[in-house]
């Protein structure tokens, strides 16, 4: 797209399917581009899914290409390190320093980040471009719509039919993703991995309340760590003031782990417990 004419670019009207980060990502690039840009998003807010995220060097760079790198880094932590651990006796594997070879190797830093707040810096980016559009709540008619010709009819809230001529459509819907249906001409449900996520976040001062002296490393030291087990891992790192944590393990029919499991849902401490005690 990078040898569209200019006078092209202005009329040129590009449609995202879904505002999570790529979506956003996705529109910010494009308007910086020069592109007009609109969003739809089905739900009527932005919810705020999932608990830390890693940006490694590689998307760093895109996000200084777009000019919100420091923005994001002011709002992350810079792991010191990335550490392999044994699950059975949590000596050290492996280690890799982080800071500065990272930076200085690769030509941008390996962040750690709330992805909610990732998403808030996102959207209020999109909010200062004047090209992109952001439409919440916007339900879209597969049947009305003729996306091969750029035609997309949603509605809001139930109100009368809108259309949307665009003339290009990229599709950032999700696991649940229609535009990939429309595409394949078929139905294409969410594949499961055989895999589910426990994901923690526990305020970093309980931590160091705790008698075991040597898991205060974990809040005191800003590294990214891995306890590698048998077809399991959890993995660690610090998020202001709190700590992120994942166990991962497959699925079984103990643990829920099939279709109700494609989005977050809160468990007990019961579940955690039989699972990985």
């Amino acid at each position: 797209m990078g040898s569209v004419e200019p006078d092209l670019k202005r009329t040129f009207h590009i449609t995202i399917i879904g505002a999570g980060l790529a979506g956003l990502v996705a529109a910010i690039a494009l308007a910086k581009s020069g592109y007009k840009v609109t969003i739809l998003e089905r739900d009527g807010k932005l919810h705020e899914w999932g608990a830390g995220i890693q940006i490694p060097s590689n998307c760093a760079k895109v996000l200084r290409q777009i000019g919100i790198l420091d923005r994001v880094r002011a709002c992350s932590i810079q792991p010191r390190t990335h550490s392999v651990l044994s699950y059975k006796s949590g000596a050290t594997l492996s280690q890799q320093t982080m800071i500065p070879m990272i930076e200085t190797v690769f030509g941008a830093p390996h962040l750690v980040i709330r992805r909610a707040v990732f998403q808030r810096v996102l959207v209020q980016q999109a909010e200062t471009l004047s090209a992109i559009t952001i439409q919440l709540g916007a339900i879209i008619d597969p049947v009305l719509s003729d996306f091969a010709h750029g035609s997309i009819c949603f509605s809001v809230d139930g109100s009368e039919t809108k259309e949307v001529t665009t003339n290009l459509i990229i599709g950032a819907d999700g696991e649940r993703s229609m535009c990939r249906e429309i595409l394949l001409g078929r139905s294409d449900p969410p594949k499961l991995s055989g895999y589910v996520a426990y994901r923690l976040l526990i305020e970093g001062s309980r931590i160091l309340e705790a008698p075991e002296s040597s898991i205060h490393a974990l809040v005191n030291d800003p590294s990214v760590n891995v306890w590698q087990g048998s077809e399991s891992h959890a993995v660690s790192y610090m998020l202001d003031g709190t700590l992120n944590l994942v166990l991962f393990k497959p699925s079984t029919s103990n643990n829920n782990g099939g279709a109700s499991r494609l989005k977050p849902e809160p468990v007990g401490g019961e579940e955690l417990r039989s699972q990985f005690v």
